[in-house]
Formats: structure tokens, C-alpha cells, sequence
């Protein structure tokens, strides 16, 4: 069944044929989900790719039409939706960050991730359902609606399985080890709704004592009283109304109009039975913080914060109202928790949640079980509570277990067809997109909608690390023009705007284009919100001296760099994406002497830790907790633009984070730094700018750093940026133009090639040679008509160049006129001069042949 595929094998899966209901085996628990994890029929109808293609491109075709359309993008003032939408654009944008620090949160501080958790569970059950008739007034809300419902469901079911005990549980154990100033301090907003349980319970305990019938020695009941009067010391001094009654807020956990309305504790009172005083130590703190503290504080949340969501959450989802649909509080709940584990795997199974935007997964939010098919081809012949009771179990580790066949059946599909995930990503790319833009009332260029890959972790293959060859026969090699451009000319138009406003902003010089300038600037020339700018260094050209290479200067020495520590450090930094993005956490958690550079493993896990504990309490106290307000970066997704997980501190998520020191493990390993030492010899610990003898080439380092085998420095930028710095640092040769371009020439999707094809030179042939003399012939051009002074401030080189042509498609999409002005000024230099652009725009055939002629790539 694994090999089906969707286009035929369908077609032969016969749906009438009666079979035999199996009988039901009451001893294994499994056998609903294994039942129906044998049944594709209806998850491959659901995640069947070439509907989800269709749907994918007529997104894209609906969207096309739309980018230049204003009206559309003021269409926020229509049925006065704009609330709404602002409040999905900023639930969006704060997912991206969060998306990436909860797996790290779940680990490093439970209690903080399962306070956020609920926090944001809460918050959607206060926005959401006002939503719902918004729904049909765009695709576009319906399918954002759709995605945070999802999430909702999700939060729903973690809260049912982990976190509802683990926040109890935590919240108590820090009131009965460090009481309640402690608790205040650290969870104010939990601190008093706490306490009340805590005195409340002792209250009982001390009247159960008094009362006791039973015969106690003296020295017994005195030892028990002393053991409640310390826990009584422990809590607050505030005197409360009535220790029987919660206020309806919750103390503000809560929004409740009224203050005469109570919640009472009596029922809880009641249940409690009779206590066996002993001489039992600490039976009034296992009474209070473990037998019933814990069952009363879950129940109290449970009722008051998480089923009024669900049920919001349950009427928004349903189809139709149904006389045979239950509203209990128990089936809602179940179908809410069911819903979650459903969509739990559903997400794990592709990567991430970008599946949620895909309107063909509505079964999963209309009936959980209604996705199955019954025995015989039709509908699932079950209920939801008893899919329920057969999988959901009060232990999260059998509830998983029982989920696994299911779990295997979506992955199966997803491993055979990884266009599901990325058809997913498009419905996701372009809903970012639009909700976002919606928000500002104009479209968003797609630098602002970077979303990081996501991938099924079943079908997340390792690349090959790339080895730089220049291929044998190159030297023989003879271009002509016409074979490399086909037109007349090639126009140099968009590397003269961005070369010569990064000259004139370094000199301080009049700004020539205003549009260009504040892409430079890392503005954004179409938007007029004000909002954040981007990083300098995602737009600046001039590698050596961008803000980037200043910061990684400054934290990243040459003279530290040459120690035996000098390469862990190094990885350390460009493995987590240490850049401006992470300049806060920069320039105040590491306060040493020498910036980021650490002295050991513990000393830089130290510095993480300080950071992501200060989230911690973020998360943790302000009821806003999501709004991120000076929240620290200390990973950087988006480091060279294009976000990737390898930066964060849990590339793997949260199934295989095993806390921060494991993720630079394999920076700090001893063999490392073995072989680094080794790669220095003579020249470790002594300073670049006396060495004498040759220093390794660039190719000769890039080797050296893939050769390491360490995840995230084999492939990509990462490595490629890492040889840079180590070529800006003096610790080897800068590269010379041939070993670019063989760079350049094994990373086709990378921006050096496509800004290439973009300026018209043709380059696509198998044997790599043509880009070699695209790169070496353009780079000629510029090495003849700079100036000396203009080459001294860009620091102009091959890695200079390849910089360049990395920002063209960068300018392209932050300013949508860039290229059209680019055309303009080519045509205007060639009759008008002199020109403010510091070298002609148009490199004619002829000119190309000239160079060509005189070049020997020898």
C-alpha cells in the first residue's frame, strides 16, 4: 500500500465490496488506528498531490493578479475586518519566532513553554470565533482562520497530555520549596490563584487534624501542626475574603464583568476524605502538593480557561448544527483532544504546520474520525468517543503509541510524495504574504515572507558536500561572445546603482537615487508602514567592511582565532547565525572581555542559557508573553536571508533537542580542535600579520572546514561564508576568481548564478565552462574601469564580485522598479556624459569578444 499511487492505483480500490467487520479485540487498544492506517483511501484523497498542485497554482495565478492591484490591498476597510487581520498578520510574524524557540522551551524551562502554550491557547479562544464570518469573505482569512485553529486543537491536546500537569505540578513544587515570594517573583500572574489553593488545602488539613477521632499521639498532631504552620508561613500574608472561594477572575487570569460572582471550593472540600494522621513525615505537604493541590488546580484551569475555549473552538469547526452532535462538556473535550492528536501527526508528519493552509485537510477539523473510511469503503462506523477511548490514554507515552500507525501511515505518503510539503509551503508563502500585506495596505515584496524549509522528517535526505574541482579542460577552453550573450550587449545597469550608492553613502556623498539608497539602507521603497528595517548586510555589496563583517570582527579576532579554541569558537558563532540579528543578545549577555569568544564549551553554553533564561521569564510572566517585548535573540533563522533551521540552538526540533551544551558538541569536540591546530601548525598562536610563510589557499580551507563532517558546514552558505571570514581574518589566501566561480558553478540556486543569467549572459551549459568566462570576463571589466580610490573602498575582488551579484535579485524584489531603472540609466548613459556611475553600464559583444580574447584560464 505504501507504493500507491494516486493517479491510478486509486481508480482500481473497490469501495462497495461488503466485508466482514472485524471483531473487536477489547485487549488491544491499537486496533481502531491500525485499522484504519491499513485504509489510505481517504488520506491519499486528502493529500493527493496533484489536487494540491491544481490548488497551488491557481493560488499562485489568484495572487499574480492581485500584486499590483491597490484596491485589493485596502480591502481591510471592507466589513471592517481590519482588526482581525492585523491581529492574524501579528499572530503570523510572532509564530516565526516562536515556531523556533518552543522546542528549545520545552526542554530548557517545561514550565515556561506550557505557560506560553496556554497563553496563546487563550488567546486565540478570545479572537477566533469572532472570526467566523469573515471566513467566506476571503480564501485568503479562511485558510489563516484555518491555520490557527489547527493550532488551537494542537495546544488542546499537548494540554490534555503534558503540559496541564506538568504547569500544576511545577507551579506547586516552587510554592512548596521556595514559597510563595519566589512564585510571585518568577509567575505573578499564577502566584495568587496558587497560594489560595495552597492555604485553602491547609485550611482542611489543619481542620481535619483538629477534628481527628482517631487516637494520635500528642507528639504526632504537634509534628503535623508544625508541619502546616510552616507551609502556612511559606505563603502569602494577604487576608483573603474567604478561603472557600476563588475570585471569577481567576486574580486576573481571567477577563470576568462581574464582582460579586465567585468560584467556590466547596465541591473540592467534600471530596477530600478523611485523613489517617500517622507519624508519616511530611504529610501535609504531600497532602497540599501532591495528593490534591495539583487535581484542584488542573480542574480550576481546565473548567474556567480551557473548556469555554474548546467549546468556542468546537462551534467555529463544526460544519452544521446537529441534533445529534453532543455539546457536552466531556464530548466536546474529546473531540477537541482528538482533533489535536489527529492534526499532531499530521503536522509531524510534513515538517510543520504549513500544511494547515491547505484548504483539503477541512475532514480533519469537521469530524476527527469522519476522515476514515468504515470496513467497507463508506464512512468510519465509530464514534469519536470511542476513537477516543481507544487511543487518547491519561498516559502521554501510550496515547503516543497508540497514534504510531497512524502517525506512519501519514509519513508513508508524505516520504513518497514530498510535493505535498512543498505544495503546502506555497498555500502557506502566499497567505503569509497577502494577510501580512493586508495589515499594511500594500503588498509585500518577498523578502518580507522568508519562511524556514520545512521538511518531513521521514523524508529529510543529507546533501552531498560539495567539492571545488576546476574542471581539467578548462585551459583549453575558447568562449565567443555570441555563444555567451546573444544579444548586442550586456547591461550593467543594476550593479552600477548599488555600486555607486554604496560609494556614495561610504564618502558620505548626495544620494543619486533615493529608491536605491533605502534599499541599501535595508528600507523597503514600496512600503510606507514604518515598519522594522532589515539587517544592512542582506543589501550592502561591499563584503569586507558591511556591518556584519564589522560585528564578526569585533567578537571573532584574527589573534583569538589562531588558538587552539580559535576554530570551536568560529562554528559556535556561524552555527547559531551571530550577526545584527543577534546583536542585542551580543552586546549584553556576552560581557566578557573578548565579546562572544568563549574559553570552553560551558563557558559558551553559559551565555545561551542566560539569554533563553531571560526569555524564560518573559514567556512566563507578562500575560502578553507573545508580543516577544524584549525578548532576546540569541540564533539568527535568517542570517544570510533565506531562513534555515540550522541556526537554531534545535535544528532537529523538539524530539531530538537534548538541551543547549548538545548543540555545540560537535563544535567543541576535542578532534576538532585537534585537527585545527594540525591545519595551523607552525602558525598557532601567533599573529596572522607576521606569518612569512604561504598561507593555505581558500579552496584548500573550504576543504578543510567540510572535511570536518559537521551538520550545517558541508553545504550551503554557511561554510562558503565561513571561508570568507577566514580570508578576511588573514588565516588564509583570498580567493582568486577561477575558485569563485567553481563555487558559483556547484551552487546554481544560489543568487552569484541566477544574478548572472539575469544580466543576459548564458550560462546553463553542463560543463560549467561558460560561467567561467561570465564571471572572469565581467569581473575584468570592473578590475579595468574602477578607479583605484573605488576599488580601495569596496575592497574589489572576486569575493567582492560574487557579493555583488548576490544582491541584484535582493534589490529586484525589495524595490519592483529596480531593474526597469536600471534599463533606463543604461539607455541614458550612452548619450549622456560625463556619468555618476563609476564604470559604463553596457559591455558590448564586441567589448566581451576583446576580453575574452585576452584571458587564459590557466
Amino acid at each position: 500500500r505504501h507504493g500507491l499511487d494516486f493517479a491510478i492505483d486509486l481508480k482500481h480500490v473497490k469501495h462497495n465490496k461488503s466485508r466482514k467487520k472485524p471483531k473487536r479485540n477489547a485487549e488491544d487498544p491499537q486496533q481502531d488506528t491500525l485499522r484504519l492506517a491499513d485504509n489510505y483511501q481517504h488520506l491519499y484523497t486528502m493529500l493527493d498531490p496533484v489536487t494540491m498542485r491544481k490548488s497551488a497554482k491557481l493560488l499562485e495565478l489568484e495572487y499574480n493578479d492581485y500584486i499590483d492591484n491597490h484596491t485589493f490591498w485596502k480591502m481591510s476597510n471592507v466589513g471592517n475586518p481590519s482588526t482581525f487581520i492585523n491581529t492574524l498578520a501579528g499572530s503570523s510574524q510572532e509564530s516565526l519566532v516562536l515556531d523556533a524557540y518552543i522546542p528549545i522551551l520545552s526542554i530548557n524551562n517545561p514550565l515556561s513553554a506550557c505557560v506560553l502554550d496556554l497563553d496563546l491557547l487563550t488567546e486565540a479562544a478570545r479572537f477566533l470565533p469572532q472570526m467566523k464570518h469573515f471566513v467566506h469573505t476571503s480564501p485568503f482569512l479562511k485558510r489563516a482562520i484555518q491555520a490557527e485553529v489547527c493550532s488551537a486543537w494542537i495546544r488542546v491536546y499537548h494540554w490534555n497530555q503534558k503540559n496541564g500537569h506538568q504547569l500544576v505540578s511545577d507551579l506547586l513544587a516552587i510554592h512548596n520549596e521556595h514559597g510563595f515570594d519566589t512564585l510571585a517573583r518568577r509567575w505573578p500572574k499564577y502566584a495568587q490563584l496558587v497560594d489560595h489553593i495552597v492555604r485553602f488545602l491547609a485550611d482542611c488539613f489543619q481542620r481535619d487534624l483538629e477534628s481527628t477521632t482517631i487516637v494520635t499521639s500528642s507528639a504526632t498532631l504537634s509534628k503535623h501542626k508544625i508541619d502546616c504552620q510552616h507551609i502556612e508561613s511559606m505563603s502569602s500574608k494577604s487576608v483573603l475574603i474567604s478561603l472557600q472561594t476563588l475570585p471569577a477572575d481567576l486574580y486576573g487570569l481571567i477577563k470576568s464583568t462581574s464582582t460579586s460572582n465567585t468560584i467556590s471550593l466547596s465541591p473540592y472540600q467534600q471530596n477530600i476524605k478523611p485523613l489517617k494522621f500517622s507519624h508519616r513525615h511530611n504529610m501535609a505537604k504531600e497532602f497540599i502538593y501532591t495528593t490534591h493541590g495539583p487535581h484542584i488546580l488542573l480542574d480550576i484551569l481546565s473548567n474556567n480557561i480551557i473548556y469555554p475555549a474548546i467549546q468556542n473552538f468546537d462551534i467555529y469547526t463544526r460544519v452544521k448544527h446537529s441534533a445529534r452532535t453532543s455539546t457536552t462538556v466531556e464530548t466536546v473535550f474529546q473531540r477537541a483532544v482528538l482533533r489535536g492528536a489527529l492534526l499532531d501527526c499530521l503536522q509531524t508528519a510534513c515538517g510543520g504546520n504549513a500544511i494547515f493552509f491547505y484548504d483539503g485537510i477541512a475532514p480533519f477539523l469537521h469530524s476527527p474520525t469522519g476522515v476514515f473510511p468504515k470496513p467497507n469503503g463508506n464512512t468510519y462506523s465509530g464514534s469519536d468517543k470511542r476513537m477516543y477511548g481507544s487511543i487518547i490514554k491519561q498516559k502521554a507515552d501510550q496515547t503516543k503509541q497508540n497514534l504510531q500507525p497512524f502517525l506512519a501511515s501519514l509519513s508513508a505518503i508524505v516520504e513518497q510524495h514530498p510535493s505535498i510539503v512543498r505544495y503546502a509551503a506555497t498555500f502557506k508563502r502566499i497567505n503569509f504574504q497577502v494577510i501580512n500585506g493586508l495589515s499594511v495596505g500594500h503588498r509585500l515584496c518577498d523578502d518580507d515572507i522568508d519562511l524556514p524549509i520545512e521538511e518531513s522528517r521521514y523524508n529529510s535526505k543529507p546533501k552531498t558536500p560539495i567539492s571545488l574541482q576546476i574542471p581539467s579542460d578548462l585551459p583549453n577552453y575558447r568562449p565567443l561572445a555570441n555563444s555567451i550573450v546573444p544579444g548586442t550587449h550586456v547591461g550593467l545597469g543594476t550593479l552600477g546603482l548599488i555600486i555607486r550608492e554604496a560609494l556614495n553613502h561610504k564618502r558620505s556623498a548626495p544620494v543619486e537615487c533615493n529608491e536605491v539608497h533605502q534599499v541599501l539602507l535595508g528600507s523597503n521603497p514600496i512600503q510606507f508602514s514604518g515598519s522594522a528595517p532589515f539587517p544592512l548586510s542582506h543589501t550592502d555589496p561591499i563584503r569586507s567592511f558591511s556591518q556584519y563583517a564589522q560585528i564578526f570582527s569585533t567578537h571573532i579576532p584574527s589573534s583569538l582565532l589562531v588558538t587552539r579554541i580559535g576554530l570551536s569558537n568560529l562554528l559556535s558563532y556561524m552555527g547559531t547565525g551571530q550577526g545584527a540579528g543577534t546583536q542585542l543578545f551580543l552586546n549584553t549577555v556576552t560581557t566578557k572581555a573578548t565579546g562572544f569568544f568563549s574559553n570552553s564549551i560551558s563557558q559558551m553554553t553559559e551565555d545561551f542559557q542566560t539569554a533563553l533564561s531571560y526569555n524564560d521569564a518573559i514567556f512566563g510572566s507578562n500575560p502578553k508573553a507573545s508580543k516577544l517585548t524584549g525578548f532576546i535573540h540569541c540564533f539568527d533563522l535568517r542570517v544570510w536571508g533565506q531562513p534555515s533551521k540550522a541556526f537554531s540552538l534545535a535544528p532537529d526540533g523538539r524530539q531530538n533537542f537534548q538541551g543547549i551544551q548538545a548543540k555545540f558538541e560537535p563544535y567543541w569536540a576535542d578532534a576538532i580542535q585537534d585537527k585545527w591546530a594540525a591545519f595551523l601548525g607552525s602558525r598557532l598562536n601567533t599573529n596572522p600579520d607576521d606569518w612569512v610563510e604561504p598561507k593555505p589557499t581558500w579552496t584548500d580551507t573550504f576543504h578543510f572546514l567540510v572535511g570536518l563532517q559537521i551538520p550545517g558546514f558541508q553545504t550551503g552558505l554557511t561554510v562558503f561564508q565561513c571561508t570568507n571570514n577566514l580570508a578576511l581574518a588573514g588565516l588564509c589566501i583570498r580567493p582568486t576568481t577561477q575558485e569563485i566561480v567553481c563555487w558559483i558553478n556547484k551552487n546554481r540556486k544560489l543568487g552569484a548564478w541566477r544574478a548572472l543569467k539575469t544580466l543576459g549572459f548564458l550560462i546553463d551549459d553542463k560543463s560549467g565552462h561558460a560561467v567561467y568566462a561570465a564571471f572572469s570576463a565581467l569581473y575584468q571589466f570592473l578590475d579595468t574601469n574602477l578607479t583605484d580610490v573605488d576599488k580601495k573602498d569596496i575592497d574589489f575582488g572576486p569575493m567582492f564580485l560574487e557579493h555583488l551579484l548576490c544582491k541584484v535579485s535582493r534589490y529586484n524584489r525589495r524595490w519592483p522598479g529596480f531593474a526597469a531603472h536600471a534599463q533606463t540609466m543604461e539607455k541614458t548613459t550612452l548619450t549622456i556624459q560625463p556619468t555618476t556611475f563609476p564604470f559604463p553600464l553596457i559591455l558590448t559583444q564586441d567589448n566581451l569578444q576583446e576580453i575574452f580574447d585576452s584571458m587564459s584560464f590557466t
